[in-house]
């Protein structure tokens, strides 16, 4: 087999794992009308810790180690709480990522996620106090979009932000506006899978695959993203986006022990002449034989350590998804 560090996903909405295909083949902002949005304002705690369950089995079966969750429901505290339980049950590692929105009720925010920026950061302190950081989780903060923050509320965040040292992530460079808006910077590049219901997975095998191909046909040029340069996207990119590259992102003695073990004895993977080209190019999520996270193996060979049966929680999760949209 094939020993790789744990894949880091560094951008998803967990969320949205309930709601896959719903709203599919439309523009950003028609699609958030459809689907996250609406949606998001009935999910219930119970749906958000299932869906928490649902999005990280997924992750750790497609050989990721690191979940970053960019949270922005924020109508009920219970909510997130719900959330960072289901992902503690998991065993994966995990940054949560909680959001706020301070306007943009005029391009269909719902009232109910928008807030003053002293009351979002509020709720970001109880969650640090509650879920105290032990290299399993952190608590970070955010504003969710551009045409959602006034420039007051960004400064309230940042001033929390600098004072008590914590990390913040943001959607930026969605559309050709948000492109025109930024400049080229040659930043560090990492991957996430983004919510279930734009993407329809949280499989980082694919995202990679998405990622190498996307540019060389964007660029007309195969060479333009080679397989290890988008392994370093999904391993160490990951890790200093996050701010753990002394921890995790490679193989190294002193690391955390967040790896994989990939078997390239699969009819889709078979032969495997070059390893890195065979993860990127020609894999699924049944090469991954097992993830480990802080040392800890989470899943082998179709199990998970949480105990959960894909079954059982896929039987649970249908029973709400019902409930949900029966809502809408």
């Amino acid at each position: 087999m094939f020993l790789f560090p744990g894949f880091i996903n560094t951008h998803i909405h967990i969320f949205q794992s309930f709601l896959k295909g719903l709203g599919a083949d439309h523009r950003l902002i028609e699609w958030l009308n459809l689907s996250a949005l609406p949606y998001g304002k009935v999910m219930t705690p119970r749906q958000h810790e299932l869906a928490a369950r649902l999005a990280c089995m997924e992750a750790l079966k497609s050989g990721c180690t690191t979940l970053c969750e960019f949270f922005y429901t924020n109508q009920d505290p219970e909510l997130a709480h719900a959330c960072i339980e289901g992902m503690q049950s998991t065993g994966i590692r995990s940054v949560f990522i909680r959001t706020f929105q301070d306007t943009g009720e005029e391009y269909g925010m719902p009232s109910a996620f928008i807030e003053p920026a002293e009351k979002a950061m509020r709720e970001v302190e109880k969650l640090r106090k509650r879920y105290r950081e032990d290299g399993m989780l952190s608590v970070w903060t955010g504003p969710d979009v551009t045409w959602s923050t006034t420039a007051d509320g960004y400064r309230t965040m940042l001033e929390y932000c600098l004072g008590e040292n914590v990390r913040y992530s943001m959607h930026l460079k969605e559309t050709e506006v948000d492109h025109e808006m930024s400049l080229r910077a040659g930043v560090n590049v990492a991957l996430g899978t983004d919510g279930a219901a734009s993407n329809n997975s949280t499989d980082m095998l694919e995202t990679m695959k998405l990622a190498a191909l996307i540019q060389k046909g964007f660029h007309r040029d195969a060479s333009v993203m080679a397989a290890d340069q988008v392994i370093r996207m999904a391993t160490c990119g990951g890790a200093k986006a996050i701010g753990t590259e002394k921890e995790t992102g490679t193989l190294e003695t002193g690391k955390k022990a967040d790896m994989i073990l990939f078997d390239p004895q699969h009819l889709k993977s078979f032969p495997d002449h070059d390893a890195e080209a065979t993860v990127v190019y020609a894999s699924s999520e049944e090469n991954i034989d097992t993830t480990i996270v802080n040392g800890k193996v989470v899943y082998h060979k179709g199990a998970f350590a949480s105990g959960l049966s894909e079954k059982e929680l896929i039987r649970e999760c249908s029973e709400e998804v019902e409930k949900m949209r029966k809502q809408i």
